[in-house]
């Protein structure tokens, strides 16, 4: 697919001298660099670059078994649930990290530890203790989907959903609303009947390739019908290319 190949082709071109990338240009994050790597191995392509990318995220990993955001921050964060999803041997040392440093009062995971809980490091723990092996991790795993459950807005969608700003008096948007989907694969579709029109008009008019790209991978895993239209916007950054790659990949039947 010359869409697939161009990015790629993007994306090769904008990994860092030091094999991490960055969200646009300059220094590199674990978070960008993590959806490459991600998004290049889903597309089964370019050994060396993967194998370098692995090598980076795998110096930024601390001794407590989560990962910081760069070299110039050096706590364990939300970018940890990234790291897991895209090394296959991350270890349930990361999924124990994960999964003690949600928000015990509400559920739900933060961004840093000890602050407040967001969709979307919520979303992004349960795709992440998922990959570690449901079982183990099943309680945080329902925590967080019980969480996800309770910031819908009132138009059946997400939008950022912290407990200082209650989501339902907000207005969705499409990034947040296909990244919850996509976490809460399994929950009866009869409790997400509005998420999903919402979702499917969201589709028409995401507003971004961020905001496609979860909406595409986030109906396909509750087993809806998406259609795989080009979008008429342009990848903005590294994490736009990867997203856009990922889901590509999934309208094609492979998934993280």
């Amino acid at each position: 697919m010359a869409e697939v190949a161009e990015l790629q082709r993007q994306l090769l071109a904008s990994q860092n001298p030091d094999d991490g990338w960055p969200f646009a240009k300059g220094s590199s994050w674990t978070e960008p660099t993590a959806l490459a790597l991600l998004a290049l191995r889903l597309h089964d392509r370019f050994a060396g670059a993967c194998q370098a990318a692995v090598h980076w995220l795998e110096q930024r990993r601390n001794a407590d078994g989560g990962w910081r955001p760069n070299d110039a921050i050096p706590t364990s964060t939300w970018v940890t649930s990234l790291a897991i999803l895209a090394l296959p041997d991350a270890g349930e040392q990361a999924g124990d990290w994960l999964a003690a440093h949600a928000y015990k009062t509400t559920g739900g995971s933060c961004w840093f530890p000890g602050t407040a809980s967001w969709v979307t490091p919520t979303a992004t723990a349960v795709l992440a203790l998922l990959r570690l092996g449901g079982r183990r991790f099943a309680t945080p795993i329902e925590a967080n989907q019980r969480f996800l459950l309770s910031r819908r807005c009132r138009d059946g969608g997400w939008n950022h959903g912290g407990t200082s700003f209650r989501s339902e008096n907000a207005v969705s948007y499409p990034e947040t609303t296909g990244l919850a989907l996509l976490a809460l694969a399994g929950v009866p579709p009869e409790q997400l009947t509005a998420a999903f029109r919402l979702a499917d008009d969201f589709v028409k008019n995401p507003g971004s390739i961020e905001g496609l790209s979860w909406l595409q991978m986030g109906l396909l895993a509750q087993g809806r019908t998406v259609p795989d239209t080009a979008p008429r916007l342009q990848p903005r950054n590294v994490r736009d290319i990867s997203l856009r790659l990922l889901a590509l990949a999934a309208l094609d039947g492979r998934t993280v």
